[in-house]
């Protein structure tokens, strides 16, 4: 016997979904219906067969519980939290849009399962975040690992125990920071339906051909791997957590696990256009207050700028493809004393440093609270980089200009994610060894994905054991880490392009739940010299910030130090040559505009792209009295690897120029040298 009691005298502000209180639940849901209904379920197993036959209970919403299309009530009772429920609507039953979590799908895949009726449990469990604090990296300290929540270790090359969730990521959290990750991006990972459906196919009576009925609904054969698509957003996939693990408890833990190892956490929410602006705006909202997540990733259709005019986002990272021409609420003409109350109170108050003390607040707080209030939020997330880079790195024509714009670019209002390969398109591996797309795989004639990759297999298609062409194929893919990594933007790395990782030639493996998406994690002994060197190339970044400044270079001598900050250079010194035929470029950093953690000036530095198929001899510029240049990397140089450590740089033997070899980059560094 169930004892459930509708409280009718209970008001309140209506929030959508379940919310527990003392002594029950209050629910609510937005349906246009003429009568709805919530239904409870006892837990147990969840198949097919007992879906229909488990009975449940059904508690009516009172119409006077009704404001416009949202149904509320509030049910009291001892009971409740050994319930699941969803809702039902004029005899239709249907999930909770605002669930928290999900039964139903917790195996990965189950195509039998397709269009289950998935249930929302009322209660969830406690979790305890202790001190958790969010690391804070800004834009120019960071370095950004994207990956796939499954896919990052569900090969058993992986070695983790929980292979393809949640954990499994935290389980590689050493790895990350041996990298030398700051931020986490995870792909979308809200409780989508992985089983891809179709219209069932009814023969015609009178008729060979068959017609579609769109209301009942098979599985086609295929996977979303990706889980681009509806989705339940205010709900971890359940199949991303371990075997009788809470989704939500694990996803909590692997951001706390994160945070403990000061790496950010950033999670991609993808909006079908179909949301209403208010429900994105609290999606958002809850990922961040719930899940302590450092940043949000908004791909879709979605109003960014309403995003990022909230205060309550006022210190969430919010990634978009572009913010150009977004007007964003709040960034035209600064507030004054005049208009805004708080500053014209703090501009009344003479003692609000004695004030912030007496409160406990220190200054130390205080300037790390404006300091918050300064920083770029904003990231831009788009393919620009990776197309111009593709382009300048296989040497096509009149991409110096290219060159010289995405190596600065740096915006004062918002960040730029840079990246030479996502999962949408070629891998770095593949975009050196395919010309052409091949996702014959997919089951779609090799008619989906893009034609315009911007790659160049050096040679030949696919797998090859010449020797030559092996070795070109690692000297370009050196030669793209630099690309991204001496660049000003923040890099943003693919899982798994760090040790080579392909996908065979198919450039949107969107179905391949396998092998073809799957890291390999052999590859980090198959390929441990291009490992190596994408390691160099992070430390190498961070330890000179002249690589990742909080500003775009201007381009002048701004401290009257006699050089500019960044300057540009062609084959003779301080004579850059945008011709379209030129595949040469030199770019000069100067030191001074940057300083190191002690306090102290970085070191210059002259970098030589020849993205040419022949060597060019470069005249180098002049270095003040008592430094010489010595070689940091060198891509051409296959017996180092392209690379030297610090410390053990090697003096250049002629100060004056340098050969550089075909299709490569060279970084010098200006050291002072003692006397003899």
């Amino acid at each position: 016997m169930h004892s459930f009691k509708i409280d009718s005298s209970a008001r309140g502000d209506t929030v959508l979904g379940l919310t527990r209180i003392d002594g029950g639940i209050r629910v609510a849901v937005a349906v246009d219906a003429e009568e709805c209904a919530l239904l409870l379920y006892l837990p147990g197993s969840h198949t097919r067969q007992k879906e229909e036959k488990r009975e449940a209970v059904r508690i009516p919403f009172p119409r006077e519980g009704r404001t416009g299309n949202v149904w509320a009530m509030t049910v009291l009772g001892e009971d409740l939290d050994r319930y699941d429920y969803v809702f039902e609507a004029d005899g239709v039953r249907f999930e909770d849009p605002h669930g928290r979590a999900f039964k139903g799908h917790e195996r990965w895949g189950k195509k039998e399962l397709g269009d289950l009726l998935l249930r929302t449990p009322v209660s969830l469990p406690e979790f305890d975040w202790e001190d958790d604090k969010r690391p804070e990296i800004s834009y120019e300290d960071m370095i950004v690992y994207r990956l796939h929540v499954r896919g990052f270790t569900r090969h058993a090359s992986s070695g983790v125990e929980d292979r393809g969730t949640f954990m499994g990521i935290a389980e590689k959290i050493p790895y990350l920071r041996e990298l030398g990750v700051t931020t986490v991006e995870l792909m979308p990972s809200t409780e989508f339906n992985e089983v891809m459906m179709r219209p069932v196919q009814i023969p015609c009576r009178y008729q060979e051909s068959k017609k579609s009925n769109p209301a009942v609904m098979e599985a086609d054969g295929r996977l979303n791997y990706w889980g681009y698509g509806p989705s339940f957003l205010f709900a971890p996939k359940a199949s991303y957590a371990g075997k009788g693990r809470n989704p939500v408890t694990e996803f909590k833990t692997l951001v706390k696990t994160l945070h403990r190892e000061k790496l950010g956490i950033v999670t991609e929410l993808f909006f079908t256009g179909e949301e209403a602006p208010a429900d994105v705006l609290e999606v958002a909202r809850f990922w961040v207050r719930e899940f302590h997540v450092d940043g949000l990733h908004i791909s879709g259709t979605a109003p960014i700028a309403l995003l990022a005019s909230d205060p309550y986002l006022a210190d969430t990272m919010i990634w978009a493809t572009s913010w150009d021409g977004v007007e964003i609420a709040g960034s035209g003409p600064k507030k004054d004393a005049k208009t805004d109350p708080f500053l014209r109170r703090l501009a009344e108050s003479r003692i609000m440093k004695q004030r912030l003390a007496d409160a406990g607040i220190s200054q130390e707080k205080t300037e790390r609270i404006e300091r918050r209030r300064r920083t770029r939020l904003l990231g831009e997330c788009n393919d620009g980089f990776l197309v111009d880079m593709r382009r300048v790195l296989k040497g096509d024509e009149g991409q110096m200009g290219a060159l010289a714009f995405r190596s600065r670019r740096n915006p004062e209002t918002f960040g730029v994610l840079n990246y030479m390969a996502s999962n949408n398109g070629f891998t770095m591996a593949d975009m050196v060894s395919y010309d052409q797309k091949h996702n014959e795989a997919n089951g779609e004639e090799n008619r989906d994905g893009t034609d315009y990759n911007c790659s160049w297999n050096c040679g030949a298609e696919g797998p090859v054991r010449r020797k030559k062409i092996r070795q070109l194929r690692k000297k370009q893919l050196r030669n793209a880490v630099l690309l991204l990594m001496l660049s000003q933007g923040t890099p943003l790395l693919l899982a798994g392009d760090e040790f080579g990782n392909s996908q065979d030639g198919n450039n949107n493996a969107y179905c391949q739940d396998n092998e073809i998406s799957w890291l390999n994690w052999n590859n980090q002994k198959t390929n441990a010299d291009q490992l190596e060197f994408v390691k160099r190339a992070i430390a190498f970044r961070k330890e000179h910030p002249v690589f990742h400044q909080p500003t775009e270079p201007k381009l002048m001598d701004s401290l009257a130090c006699g050089q500019p900050d960044v300057s540009y250079h062609g084959v003779s010194a301080w004579k850059p040559e945008f011709d379209g035929f030129r595949r040469q470029f030199g770019i000069l950093y100067c030191g001074e505009y940057a300083k190191k953690p002690d306090g102290k000036p970085d070191d210059p530095f002259f970098v030589i792209y020849n993205m040419h198929w022949e060597p060019h001899e470069f005249a180098l510029p002049t270095l003040s009295a008592g430094k010489k240049w010595h070689v940091v990397f060198q891509t051409a140089d296959e017996a180092q690897n392209g690379f030297y450590e610090a410390g053990k740089e090697p003096e250049l033997k002629s100060q004056k120029k340098f050969m550089a070899p075909s299709r490569s980059i060279a970084v010098f560094i200006g050291k002072t040298v003692e006397k003899p």
